[in-house]
């Protein structure tokens, strides 16, 4: 038997689309952080050779009236309008969360199944500036090498997340925000066993909304209750060194979590609980050196709390 090429065959089917996905979003994220172009002064044009011409001056407001009411958070400009609120167009956090992990498999022989401890690692940057941006969500988590019932042998789990995304704010008034994320994500599940690893490797579209809800705000300090809800779905490809071969599937998660959020100034703190579960169907059979063989239909869910602190611009 030939030696088997363990090269990724996925790259040369996702790397266009993710490489166009990623420069994307890097480009709204970018408008969204840039400053807009500086008009030039007097009124006179930077391509203009004549004599600068008189424009009109707008009125000033009288100094001595008071400031109209509302909250003025994050503003950068002390002079703008107080009726026009300011919202950060930057955001950058990480995250800590302690989780309990869950896999199930189905179908004939299915036997490992098991629940144990788990800790994630969260990174989010987000960039929106009036309407749209863009941003990424990395999160990777380990899981305890007891994850099946006992009487079996350990296997070390892991799971990659990538999520580039599109980042459409249509609702962003003071007291309630709802930004919605679109985009591609890449998500890799390994199952290290005693010589039968396992990989699932998925790419797909994921959807996410985020709503949340001002309980409290002054100029410097908010306290704020938020909401998470996502769904997606994608195409899988199976590693399996057991049967030396690669397997194909479909995958299908949904995910949800709510939480507290605390602002001062430009830092921010949050704590919240989180739920997610993947579903990956039964593969396609191959002809593999052991005969006709597929991968059983197989469920990673996982939900705890995530503690969140970050940075705003």
């Amino acid at each position: 038997m030939q030696p088997r090429d363990r090269s990724f065959r996925l790259v040369p089917r996702i790397a266009p689309a993710l490489a166009s996905a990623v420069f994307g979003t890097l480009f709204l994220a970018g408008c969204a952080v840039l400053p807009p172009p500086e008009h030039c002064d007097a009124g006179r044009s930077p391509f203009s050779t004549g004599t600068p011409q008189p424009i009109a001056i707008a009125p000033q407001d009288d100094p001595d009236r008071p400031p109209a009411r509302g909250r003025r958070r994050f503003s950068r400009d002390r002079d703008r309008d107080a009726d026009r609120p300011y919202h950060p167009s930057g955001n950058l956090t990480f995250g800590l969360g302690v989780l309990d992990f869950e896999h199930r498999t189905f179908g004939p022989g299915a036997n490992l199944d098991g629940k144990t401890d788990a800790g994630m690692f969260q990174v989010d940057f987000e960039a929106v500036r009036d309407l749209l941006g863009g941003g990424a969500t990395l999160r990777l988590i380990g899981v305890d090498d007891d994850l099946h019932e006992p009487g079996t042998s350990n296997v070390d789990t892991s799971v990659f997340d990538f999520y580039p995304h599109f980042t459409v704010r249509p609702v962003g008034g003071e007291i309630f925000r709802m930004p919605i994320r679109v985009g591609p994500y890449f998500n890799m599940v390994r199952q290290e066993l005693a010589g039968s690893d396992l990989d699932y490797y998925t790419v797909g579209v994921r959807v996410q909304v985020e709503p949340e809800l001002d309980l409290f705000s002054s100029e410097d300090v908010a306290i704020s209750l938020y909401g998470h809800g996502e769904v997606g779905g994608g195409s899988t490809a199976i590693d399996s060194e057991q049967f030396d071969e690669w397997f194909s599937t479909d995958e299908a998660h949904w995910g949800w979590g709510a939480g507290v959020r605390v602002t001062a100034r430009r830092f921010h703190a949050s704590f919240g609980y989180l739920r997610r579960k993947s579903t990956f169907d039964a593969s396609d059979v191959e002809n593999t050196f052991a005969g006709l063989q597929f991968i059983k239909e197989a469920d990673f869910e996982y939900d705890g709390f995530l503690m969140a602190f970050g940075v705003r611009w």
